[in-house]
């Protein structure tokens, strides 16, 4: 009987435990979010690296902030993001060259998909992934919103080095359907050609209306 009542006497309130164990949790969510940050520092070019702040003259850019407004526009491309592992920045880049009245083929699809492929696989997937995990856990909705703009910082270099890549390339042929652009990004992720037509057709539908002003939230929901 002693040792039991010594035993309670030094028995932690429930609460104390609760509220350490979260404090654990967050220490430990804290230090995962920093070794992110540390990836997305590796993964951005040294010689070229720019901060989101910045406001480099890029029409790619411009167009997608634009575009990604549109009605029907983020559904539909995160739907194709999520079903079919489509990069959003890869099928904006499409549309922007159809707005051009310019081709992309498959050469320049391939092209444009391994320029990108390092940050895409290396960051931001991995950066999505985890902001999703957390969303669970409304304790870390401060870190999370970190993690979110990690993950518009990562979008907007990618964005930058593809605009980099196309000033680079030889200039695309003249007549790009906005549907046809789109197909051949669909199809390069792995989508059938009967099914790459079809998103493609449902997208330059929601593309296709006015464009407006409002907030970038590239590959993001929830």
């Amino acid at each position: 009987m002693v040792t039991l009542a010594l035993s309670s006497s030094r028995r932690v309130p429930r609460r104390r435990l609760i509220s350490r164990s979260m404090i654990i949790r967050r220490r430990i969510l804290l230090a995962a979010l920093h070794a992110n940050q540390r990836v997305i520092e590796s993964g951005l070019s040294k010689d070229n690296r720019k901060t989101i702040e910045r406001q480099m003259d890029n029409p790619l850019w411009n167009y997608s902030l634009a575009a990604y407004s549109n009605p029907g526009v983020a559904q539909h491309c995160l739907e194709a993001q999520d079903e079919c592992g489509v990069d959003v920045n890869l099928l904006l880049y499409a549309a922007w060259l159809a707005s051009q009245a310019q081709v992309l083929d498959e050469r320049r699809s391939r092209s444009a998909m391994a320029c990108t492929d390092t940050l895409r696989q290396q960051v931001i997937r991995p950066l999505r992934t985890l902001r999703r995990q957390w969303k669970a856990w409304p304790e870390l909705a401060d870190l999370r919103e970190q993690l979110k703009q990690l993950e518009l910082a990562a979008e907007r270099e990618l964005q930058d080095g593809l605009w980099d890549w196309h000033r680079q390339q030889p200039a695309p042929a003249s007549g790009g359907s906005l549907s046809g652009n789109l197909e051949w990004v669909l199809r390069l992720a792995g989508e059938s050609p009967a099914a790459a037509s079809q998103r493609a057709q449902v997208l330059a539908a929601a593309l296709s209306g006015p464009v407006m002003d409002a907030g970038w939230h590239p590959g993001r929901s929830g």
